[in-house]
């Protein structure tokens, strides 16, 4: 995992499906471009959480809010949260994908997560809808780009 991630990730740190599916993508060029990325630390190169690309842009999946977009998401572990690197990551992956011409960018964060809703409107993202997946209800965020 270090080697994939560029820097130690922590021995407690659980994979996730969303990340595992990622890491399977990364191995084709395409799939890597549009994968997970390691947040780390500048100083010593820590992970810190992880955030990347659910799926290369144009997804069929998006097509209702942000047609030709592309989501994303975002981990930051607990003893790094309320410090600003969500807002950093999302705003990386937004430039990101700005600079490769995707239109739009989306994401999706439970209705009771308000520090999650906060670094979307920071960012930007406008809450466009709300959608309920396994008895959770999620807001759906979309930042126009172009």
């Amino acid at each position: 995992m270090e080697r994939t991630f560029g820097g130690p990730v922590p021995s407690d740190w659980p994979g996730t499906a969303p990340l595992d599916a990622w890491l399977e993508r990364s191995r084709n060029e395409r799939g890597r471009r549009w994968s997970a990325r390691a947040a780390l630390l500048r100083d010593n190169g820590t992970m810190i959480g992880h955030a990347g690309f659910h799926l290369p842009p144009g997804s069929d999946a998006l097509v209702q809010w942000a047609p030709g977009g592309v989501e994303i998401g975002y981990t930051i572990f607990p003893a790094y949260r309320r410090q600003g690197f969500a807002t950093e990551a999302t705003r990386a992956l937004v430039e990101f994908a700005r600079a490769e011409g995707v239109p739009s960018v989306l994401a999706t964060t439970n209705v009771e997560n308000a520090p999650s809703r906060g670094v979307l409107s920071k960012c930007g993202f406008e809450l466009v809808d709300q959608i309920r997946e396994d008895e959770v209800v999620e807001d759906v965020w979309v930042l126009r780009l172009a």
